[in-house]
């Protein structure tokens, strides 16, 4: 019996993703294992990987990976944080900024926010609850440690007070949203955390 050396026991899974290039293209992969921290690819053609990449797994589910090892047909990847030239700073239109009724110590916030092809925004939180619509674009909504969806134009969102999260906007256009947010007055809307 060989001992297992990986950090996340993986399970067994056939199912067919795809890996997406940076020209737009894409190559399909047959993704034979997955744990928590990654997955393992079998492909006709390895080398034609590149080392960091975004996995496009079932039902629109993306992941950034960066390859860890290669065989003669098979990749083994790791899920990594989106690369930093992905990342771009937003633009926030602001239309309600006022104090809450009923609740001195919050105030309300609405507003629309752009976020630039394929950029987003490092792990961060709020000191409040807030709400997001998409209007346009795709954004990969990510809890640290945790939960990762996929939000499509006319989809929405609740992320509670302090949760760790980010946004990417996955597709190849601005991605809009309308965000509604209750948080604490006089405290910075958004805390990045490493």
């Amino acid at each position: 019996m060989t001992k297992e050396n990986r950090k996340s026991p993986r399970t067994e899974i056939n199912l067919m993703v795809r890996v997406q290039i940076d020209d737009g293209s894409s190559i399909a992969c047959l993704m034979s294992n997955m744990s928590q921290t990654g997955v393992c690819l079998t492909t006709n053609n390895p080398s034609a990987l590149p080392e960091e990449f975004l996995l496009l797994l079932k039902d629109n589910l993306k992941r950034w990976c960066k390859v860890q090892w290669r065989s003669k047909t098979q990749v083994g990847v790791k899920f990594a944080p989106t690369p930093q030239s992905l990342f771009a700073q937003t633009k926030n239109t602001p239309h309600i900024k006022s104090p809450l009724e009923g609740d001195p110590t919050k105030e309300v916030w609405l507003y629309h926010r752009l976020i630039a092809a394929k950029k987003g925004n490092e792990f961060h939180r709020h000191p409040g609850d807030r709400w997001v619509t998409v209007l346009a674009g795709e954004l990969l909504f990510t809890i640290k440690g945790g939960e990762i969806k996929m939000l499509k134009v006319g989809e929405s969102l609740y992320i509670p007070r302090g949760t760790i999260h980010r946004n990417q906007n996955v597709s190849d256009k601005p991605a809009r949203t309308v965000e509604f947010l209750i948080l604490d007055k006089d405290k910075p809307q958004t805390e990045i955390v490493e």
